[in-house]
């Protein structure tokens, strides 16, 4: 009978544990989004917006297209920005203007790693998807006060 309840004893630690090592895991993905800094410039109304996204989530937005807003990331939609920025440290950082006029020029930061592009031009696709994530988010924040 002693060896029985050994045997339960263990199977519920080993349980505890792996739901543990589960929970942590959720949470070392959460941390690991890094500082974003966005900006949009230009465009036929020459708009300067600003988003910053701080690694626990916290977001500001101001700018003339933008507006003024704040707010905080769900867990999910950090977790998804971590996974779009995956790739980041291998996207080509510069791109040469062309001579299209009145389009946007973009600029994104994610940690140290900085990718300029314009409106219109050779976008590369993750940049792109990122870009249009970050414009969503702003657009769902409520105005600050």
């Amino acid at each position: 009978m002693q060896s029985q309840w050994n045997k339960v004893f263990i199977c519920l630690l080993t349980l505890s544990v792996g739901l543990s090592c589960a929970s942590h895991t959720q949470d070392s993905i959460v941390e690991h989004l890094q500082r974003i800094d966005y900006v949009r410039t230009g465009g036929l109304v020459w708009t300067n917006d600003h988003l910053q996204v701080s690694p626990s989530g916290a977001i500001q937005v101001q700018g003339g297209m933008l507006g003024k807003k704040a707010g905080q990331l769900t867990p999910a939609q950090i977790q998804e920005l971590v996974t779009l920025f995956h790739g980041w440290d291998r996207t080509k950082s510069e791109h040469v203007r062309t001579g299209i006029m009145d389009a946007f020029e973009y600029e994104i930061e994610y940690g140290q790693r900085r990718i300029r592009v314009i409106e219109f031009e050779n976008v590369p696709q993750n940049f792109t998807r990122v870009r249009e994530r970050l414009e969503s988010i702003a657009a769902t924040l409520p105005n600050a006060k």
